[in-house]
């Protein structure tokens, strides 16, 4: 089934890709393999999902991009590991209702 509302079909991957590589590697990682309209789309995610700190120290990320900090990174990557301000159920909540927006249209 095609993802009603295309723009936000990866988000749930792109989150897991982060929460693993800031996990296992660190965020350099992700930011390795993604660029910024992909940061940016999880950081809406986790916004919608109530982790408003992990979301608005995602936007300073890309904003200082391709360089951004590293004082910054080790915070991110702290936020995201912890999970801070959301959980799985927040997630779905979110997923959910793009869904159900999308599919009304």
């Amino acid at each position: 089934q095609a993802c009603p509302h295309s723009t936000h079909c990866n988000d749930p991957f792109l989150l897991s890709e982060l929460e693993v590589s800031c996990d296992m590697d660190g965020i350099d990682s992700f930011l390795q393999r993604y660029g910024v309209s992909e940061l940016r789309a999880v950081a809406d995610l986790l916004r919608d999902a109530g982790a408003s700190p992990i979301a608005d120290s995602l936007a300073r990320v890309a904003d200082g991009l391709p360089r951004p900090d590293d004082a910054l990174l080790s915070h991110t990557n702290d936020l995201i590991s912890n999970r801070a301000g959301y959980d799985y159920d927040a997630v779905a909540r979110v997923v959910g209702s793009r869904l159900a927006v999308g599919s009304s249209r």
